[in-house]
C-alpha cells in the first residue's frame, strides 16, 4: 500500500499529476481493506493536488467528502484541518 509519505512527497516537489495518481490508488486500497479511518487524510491531501494542478472545483467536492468522512468517524484533528482548507480554498 502507498504511504501517505511518498503522496504528501510529490505534492511537495510539485507534481500534482503523481500526487493525484498515488493518492486515488491509496484511497482504492484504503476502501478495499476498510481503513476508515485514513480515508478523510487521503482525500484532503487528493483536494491539495487538485488545487495544485488549477481544478478548484474537484478540491472542494473532495474537501467535503472528507469533512463529512472526519465528522462520521470523529476524526477532530482531520476535520480542523479540513475546514481550514476549505474556509481557504472558498475564500479565493
Amino acid at each position: 500500500m502507498i504511504s501517505a509519505i511518498e503522496c504528501q512527497l510529490a505534492l511537495l516537489q510539485g507534481d500534482a499529476t503523481e500526487a493525484s495518481r498515488l493518492l486515488e490508488q491509496r484511497l482504492a486500497d484504503l476502501r478495499r481493506f476498510g481503513m476508515k479511518a485514513y480515508i478523510p487524510q487521503g482525500l484532503y491531501l487528493l483536494a491539495q493536488a487538485r488545487q495544485q494542478a488549477g481544478r478548484e472545483s474537484d478540491a472542494l467536492a473532495y474537501l467535503r467528502e472528507a469533512r463529512e468522512l472526519a465528522t462520521a468517524i470523529g476524526s477532530r484533528w482531520m476535520e480542523w484541518r479540513i475546514l481550514t482548507a476549505l474556509s481557504s480554498l472558498s475564500s479565493q
